[in-house]
């Protein structure tokens, strides 16, 4: 019974609801399920993990483990969760972290690999695709910036 057809009087008519994705509601009233359906804690550790070990690689298979929950299942709650998929956080966690160390004035080979990117190249694009400039040109406006407040003072 992959779409139930309940009555509801509010509305006069009969309506396909999707079996999986509402409640019952013997009243007509349709409620959507919301939540992670109780995996929430499993899914805020595997956040914790992921932001505390931002420079090693992670496996779903490896993450599915340590929340002990199957691999398509950890996916969908975590992005209901937090909005984005784990790679995704991993992603943005590693480039707030490249942010960081640009503005402590390391050297953009440095940076990606303080930041856990493979190489420079993979911090570029990462970079690029999450903020829309890449690392030198966010650098030298960082030392554009500190060039102006310098003169001022």
């Amino acid at each position: 019974m992959k779409n139930a057809v309940r009555h509801s009087p509010a509305l006069g008519m009969n309506r396909p609801m999707p079996h999986a994705a509402w409640r019952g509601a013997d009243d007509g009233v349709r409620t959507r399920r919301s939540g992670t359906g109780g995996v929430g804690r499993p899914v805020e550790r595997i956040r914790d993990l992921l932001a505390d070990t931002y420079r090693e690689r992670h496996s779903l298979r490896s993450l599915s483990r340590e929340a002990a929950l199957h691999p398509i299942y950890l996916l969908q709650a975590f992005k209901r969760r937090f909005g984005v998929t784990p790679a995704a956080f991993l992603r943005t966690q590693r480039v707030a972290r490249a942010k960081h160390f640009i503005h402590a004035g390391l050297g953009l080979a440095a940076v990606a690999n303080e930041a856990g990117f493979c190489d420079q190249s993979h911090l570029t694009r990462c970079f690029k695709r999450t903020l829309g400039v890449t690392p030198g040109v966010y650098a030298d406006a960082i030392a554009r910036e500190g060039a102006r407040t310098a003169n001022r003072a």
